[in-house]
């Protein structure tokens, strides 16, 4: 019979995840994950590591979800914060998903 022995969730999209101890699952997978993604403001790009030349970077960014819906991303040692409320500053970085005109923003349907 199968077995889970871990079990990962990854808020921002092609960022470092966060182990889990449980989680829900939800009709589109399981809740919280890939919630977030970077745009590029340029031209609305969503980040993926799939791009690596464009988006290398995101694998040295770390994310988790917090309670009441939002973002702790960790880059370089820095812990920096997102919510429905207010938005991390600065190109490519998280956004609300009342803003999502904005550089990055919570994907659609989550």
């Amino acid at each position: 019979m199968p077995k889970i022995v871990e079990l990962w969730r990854y808020p921002l999209k092609s960022a470092r995840g966060e182990p889990l101890r449980s989680a829900p699952v939800e009709r589109s997978g399981l809740a919280g994950d890939r919630e977030w993604a970077c745009l590029d403001p340029s031209d609305g790009t969503v980040g993926s590591a799939k791009h690596p030349r464009r988006w290398g970077r995101l694998l040295e960014v770390s994310a988790r979800s917090l309670d009441g819906g939002g973002l702790a991303v960790r880059i370089g040692g820095e812990e920096y914060r997102a919510s429905a409320t207010a938005a991390l500053s600065g190109a490519g970085a998280p956004r609300p998903p009342r803003e999502r005109t904005t550089p990055a923003a919570r994907r659609p349907g989550r």
